[in-house]
């Protein structure tokens, strides 16, 4: 599990050793119910974002990617989201456009290349075809 924040204070990695991953647009999840779903598990009220959320941030994150695994899992992630959540996925382009561009979208996903769709069917036991397509709905 990662710990992911909206934002880490200079000192958080004195204080805790260890520095999280901070990522801008979970501020969404914090500062508005209904980018979030609230569970309760451990004893604890958890906040989980929105799929179209972590789409977003998943997208944002595939085109920085400059380790192969972490952009596969990024896009084995995304396909995942898309595949298994309750809308279709074609459903979502028009959710993740309030997070980010359009320009965003179509720029990680074109970054997209032929042997990290190949490790991503793999992974996924999708053909490479089927993730292709479900990730260009998005464009």
């Amino acid at each position: 599990m990662d710990l992911l924040v909206d934002f880490v204070p200079s000192t958080f990695k004195k204080v805790f050793h260890f520095q999280p991953i901070s990522l801008p647009l979970l501020r969404f999840v914090f500062e508005q119910k209904k980018y979030r779903n609230e569970l309760e598990n451990f004893n604890k009220k958890l906040w989980l974002p929105k799929v179209e959320l972590l789409l977003a941030t998943k997208i944002t994150a595939l085109k920085e990617r400059d380790k192969g695994h972490k952009r596969v899992k990024d896009l084995c992630d995304i396909f995942a989201l898309l595949w298994y959540s309750d809308e279709k996925p074609h459903l979502y382009k028009e959710k993740i456009i309030l997070f980010i561009s359009r320009e965003d979208i179509r720029t990680s996903i074109e970054s997209i290349k032929e042997e990290d769709y190949k490790n991503a069917a793999t992974q996924l036991n999708h053909t490479l075809e089927e993730i292709k397509r479900v990730l260009e709905l998005l464009v």
